[in-house]
């Protein structure tokens, strides 16, 4: 722990609290540990490599796609009755809507600084 701390005072970090509520996108410190596991209880997102030719195609794929199109609907219309409303309201606080693309809010913030 004193070495990583060591390391951390090396940069100027600035701690902000985010409640539990908020912080719905938990950080692999904060889970809890788990216990053994094989291979069969291990689940993952499914990913895979769009060929994308226009923008036009991205946001299609953005609204059609199976976990991102919720929060997608939600941002267009949060009155929305086929998205599940409180799952959306504290995954839109981390994703803006712009001019039709869905961006991680967070990339927008470096891309703005930059």
């Amino acid at each position: 722990m004193i070495r990583w701390a060591l390391k951390l005072s090396e940069f100027n970090i600035e701690w902000e609290h985010r409640p539990g509520v908020q912080n719905v996108v938990a950080d692999v410190l904060s889970r809890n540990p788990v216990g053994n596991m094989d291979g069969s209880q291990i689940s993952c997102a499914a990913l895979r490599a769009l060929g994308l030719h226009s923008r036009e195609q991205l946001i299609r794929e953005q609204r059609e796609d199976p976990e991102l199109g919720h929060i997608y609907r939600y941002l267009e219309d949060p009155d929305d009755g086929s998205v599940n409303a409180t799952v959306c309201e504290g995954w839109s606080q981390e994703f803006k809507l712009i001019e039709g693309l869905l961006f991680y809010a967070k990339n927008i913030l470096q891309l703005l600084e930059n």
